[in-house]
């Protein structure tokens, strides 16, 4: 059934593209792309490029305040990855899930799913008030008003969603119906995702960050169009751009071809066109053009994920908090470890040594629930002196007898209570 869907989905591309072309001069075409300025081709691969960057960015936002840290090099590979599958491969198998599949650490699925679907929703929210705004100045400059009233409804329901997976009221009651799904225990798994997603509301500068770049990447991606139209001869304004290329994203959203693939080329010159802004070999060119770009940039994805290697995040150094351990080891007066000149992978130090502090003034108190075990083997060995009866004068002298407490007689890591 998915090959019978992949299949009709390359032959509506294929479909569309050949309808297109078929309604204008294909040579003209050919010849206004030949004849294209180099400089501003450059400029629109340049803005393209920074398409990606911004993606990027916004995702690492998202994944940092999950806590699952990867290097922007890293992040960028994937990303690209991911767009070859977006605009190539005739799959179900899109971006998304190649960059789920590389961002978990730690065996962090929900983590790794929460955050990619928080960066698409917070994506849509950004393109959607991006083309609500476009929607605003049609009415301004033509007065269309067909797009206002179903960006605002799009908007909308979209919040609705968002507003949903915020609240515990809605995750109580959808986890009462989860729990009913036992097949392959979906219900569990939903009812995690469902948890992990409504955790970023406490996150809310990486939100607000991520809309900033979401709308920061619209006003990019017209200007990608807006130069590779320079660059076959196109002299409108760029504020045409700005009101419907976003209106053209909304409409490739649409999952019946590859990546809005001839979808998005038939309503750029269809829009463009019927506002008498350009001829329509013109509009043919630049959207050709554009199409080339995308694709030069998917096949560079596709070498990329050739040599792509899984990696399970960012190892931090722990010289940064080796006066914080010193400072811990005079407080409780007892003995730490030489620091280790790097963490073990996936641990992080500086969260493990504030939950020290703030939790007692003893290491020893505190060392098996505040830090997990490979930090615990990693460096910090137990204090000499942790008499778990010591806080508490109204303890009896016989009870404090029945435990052994002494460094010579425990392993590292392992409580010496009898």
């Amino acid at each position: 059934m998915k090959q019978l869907f992949n299949i009709l989905r390359v032959l509506v591309a294929v479909g569309l593209l050949g309808w297109l072309l078929s309604k204008v001069n294909i040579k003209e075409s050919l010849v206004q792309m030949k004849n294209a300025n180099p400089l501003y081709l450059l400029l629109a691969v340049i803005f393209f490029l920074l398409i990606i960057l911004i993606s990027v960015w916004r995702w690492k936002i998202i994944l940092d305040a999950r806590n699952l840290r990867f290097s922007a090099v890293y992040l960028t590979k994937v990303y690209f990855a991911g767009w070859f599958f977006n605009n190539i491969l005739p799959t179900s198998i899109g971006g998304d899930v190649i960059r789920v599949i590389y961002s978990i650490k730690d065996n962090n699925k929900t983590g790794a799913f929460s955050a990619t679907f928080v960066d698409r929703m917070i994506g849509f929210v950004g393109l959607f008030s991006f083309a609500l705004i476009a929607s605003f100045f049609l009415i301004l400059a033509h007065h269309q008003s067909r797009f206002l009233t179903l960006n605002l409804i799009g908007l909308l329901i979209l919040l609705a969603i968002i507003l949903m997976l915020f609240s515990d009221k809605a995750h109580r009651f959808f986890s009462s119906i989860f729990r009913r799904i036992k097949i392959f225990r979906l219900g569990d798994i939903i009812d995690r995702i469902y948890g992990a997603v409504k955790g970023y509301r406490e996150k809310k500068g990486a939100l607000f960050a991520s809309l900033i770049l979401s709308l920061l990447l619209q006003a990019d991606l017209s200007l990608t169009w807006y130069f590779t139209g320079y660059a076959v001869g196109s002299r409108i304004s760029a504020n045409y751009y700005f009101l419907y290329i976003p209106i053209i994203g909304l409409l490739t959203m649409i999952p019946i071809t590859i990546g809005g693939l001839g979808i998005r080329e038939n309503s750029f010159v269809a829009f463009f066109t019927a506002a008498g802004l350009l001829a329509k070999v013109q509009a043919t060119s630049i959207a050709l053009l554009y199409l080339l770009i995308n694709f030069l940039f998917a096949l560079i994805g596709g070498i990329v994920f050739l040599f792509l290697k899984k990696t399970k995040g960012s190892k931090e150094k722990i010289s940064h908090i080796n006066p914080a351990l010193h400072e811990l080891h005079a407080e409780t007066k007892g003995g730490v470890n030489p620091a280790p000149t790097e963490v073990p992978e996936q641990a992080n130090f500086s969260d493990a040594v504030e939950a020290i502090k703030k939790t007692s003034p003893t290491v020893e108190s505190t060392l098996r629930p505040a830090l997990p075990f490979r930090l615990r083997k990693g460096g910090i060995r137990r204090v000499e002196r942790p008499d778990p009866w010591r806080e508490d004068p109204t303890r009896e002298a016989d009870k404090k007898e029945n435990y052994d407490v002494t460094l010579s007689k425990t392993k590292p890591g392992e409580c010496s209570a009898l």
